[in-house]
């Protein structure tokens, strides 16, 4: 098939498929994500309020706190600037220390977030453990 047969043939199936009021997920996200409330809306005003709360908490750990090693720091550091676990493991790996697995970014987030509750919401504590 030449490209603008397969182009012509593309576009009846769009078309069709635009016509059936079929709406594609991935497209509709690649295309407006950044201007999109989508995602925020599926949020409660409370449930975004209690992100906030949690990483300006995470942040202040991070400026705060005496760190043991900075390999830690660090793991804090991009999970306080939101970063995925699995992203993090492929930073460190790529740039500063290979070898470093989702587990031990998953125990160093655990260990800090736990550290933080007692820091600033010792209230909270005992109810977490």
């Amino acid at each position: 098939m030449k490209k603008t047969e397969f182009k012509k043939l593309q576009e009846d199936w769009y078309k069709k498929l635009e016509d059936s009021g079929f709406q594609d997920i991935e497209t509709r996200y690649l295309t407006s994500w950044p201007n999109s409330s989508d995602f925020y809306s599926t949020l409660d005003p409370e449930e975004m309020q209690a992100r906030a709360a949690y990483y300006d908490m995470a942040t202040r750990l991070s400026n705060d706190f005496t760190w043991k090693s900075e390999l830690e720091h660090t793991i804090w550091d991009y999970h306080t600037n939101g970063m995925s676990m699995r992203d993090i493991v492929r930073t460190l790996n790529k740039v500063i220390n290979p070898g470093v697995s989702v587990k031990t970014v998953f125990l160093v987030i655990k260990k800090y977030k736990e550290t933080m509750i007692q820091l600033y919401m010792p209230e909270y504590a005992e109810r977490i453990k």
